[in-house]
């Protein structure tokens, strides 16, 4: 159990890209700043874009204005309007993802000595990404594949699922045993090899119902025909929803597949395993909280269908022991609450 505490002389800074609980990718956010508000005295969030969100008190949004148009001159001169703003309110900057917060202002921070602490969960490394990690007191990944691993002051982090909201419910569970319901969700894009999981459908029995929940279809056109020009009848597409939305859609899923490869940790795998959903991964970074049976050996289509077959034949009693092995993995290694004890502990120590 994490002992709730509020720092009385810690500020934090969050630099992010999107403020807003109904993004389908990034919705999750507003939940992590929610929990670390239990943490510190004041949080300031500057973020590329705000849509709707509910904050406690101590936590005050700023928006470089993207919902109003896209403008990279605009972006930079509210930026650095608002570190003119913030100046001295906050004693620690917590940047997520968007190396190019660090690069605008990593000199200023460094000089003004306010620790920089650098999320960068990516199998990749860029010019931006070295410099961040250059003037980061920690640089944090949760996967041990991705680029920020390499460096000396990289902490690997829970993932930070909330486990609160994404629990299996086995009371109010839709599950059945006649239809046999086949999940994939998240971006349509091609490194997510959302093609190979649509080929990887071909080949399952006629009882299996496959379903696709991504972006909107007009944002990723190219890619959307060619998946549709894959796809068999079993297959239903679905528009993209919203964070909060997918606990009830992993509930109602026997297995999740995800087919992104090292590098980085997708926490919508985490989150269907905490509801309860078998899930199929290709990436090993998974092999230290998920069952064996869940890491795909092979990534051919016709594997993958053999996996997704062989989980949900699996007795009930298996099923149940591979669940509850995942789930009590997640709850003690990689909860929201967990997440935001470290980040504070870190932040603290610094």
């Amino acid at each position: 159990m994490v002992v709730q505490q509020v720092s009385t002389c810690m500020k934090l800074l969050i630099c992010t890209q999107t403020i807003d609980k109904n993004d389908p990718i990034l919705g999750f956010f507003h939940r992590w700043v929610e929990e670390f508000a239990k943490h510190f005295e004041h949080i300031y969030v500057i973020c590329l874009k705000e849509g709707e969100h509910a904050f406690p008190k101590n936590v005050t949004v700023y928006s470089l204005g993207k919902e109003t148009g896209e403008s990279r001159m605009k972006y930079i001169l509210r930026f650095y309007r608002y570190l003119w703003m913030l100046r001295g309110k906050y004693n620690r900057v917590f940047v997520h993802m968007n190396p190019h917060y660090v690069v605008l202002a990593g000199l200023y921070w460094t000089c003004a000595k306010i620790p920089i602490f650098f999320w960068r969960n990516h199998a990749r490394m860029n010019v931006m990404t070295r410099i961040a990690a250059f003037f980061a007191k920690r640089v944090m990944f949760t996967s041990q594949y991705a680029c920020m691993s390499k460096y000396a002051h990289g902490v690997q982090m829970p993932v930070g699922i909330d486990t609160r909201v994404f629990t299996e419910d086995i009371q109010n569970s839709v599950r059945n045993n006649t239809t046999k319901k086949i999940l994939f969700l998240g971006r349509l894009s091609p490194v997510k090899r959302v093609e190979v999981f649509v080929q990887a459908a071909t080949h399952l029995p006629s009882e299996y119902e496959v379903h696709v929940y991504g972006d909107d279809p007009s944002k990723t056109q190219t890619y959307f025909a060619m998946l549709k020009t894959l796809a068999k009848p079993n297959v239903r597409f679905h528009a993209a929803i919203k964070n909060s939305e997918t606990p009830d859609i992993y509930r109602s899923h026997d297995v999740y597949v995800n087919l992104t490869p090292e590098g980085s940790m997708d926490k919508t795998v985490l989150e269907a395993a905490a509801c309860g959903a078998l899930v199929a991964v290709a990436n090993t970074s998974f092999a230290t909280i998920l069952p064996q049976i869940s890491i795909l050996d092979d990534t051919a289509p016709q594997s993958i269908a053999k996996k997704i077959v062989e989980l949900t034949t699996l007795s009930d009693e298996d099923k149940k022991a591979h669940r509850t092995y995942a789930q009590k993995n997640i709850i003690s290694n990689h909860s929201l609450e967990k997440l935001a004890q470290e980040l504070y502990n870190y932040t603290k120590q610094a």
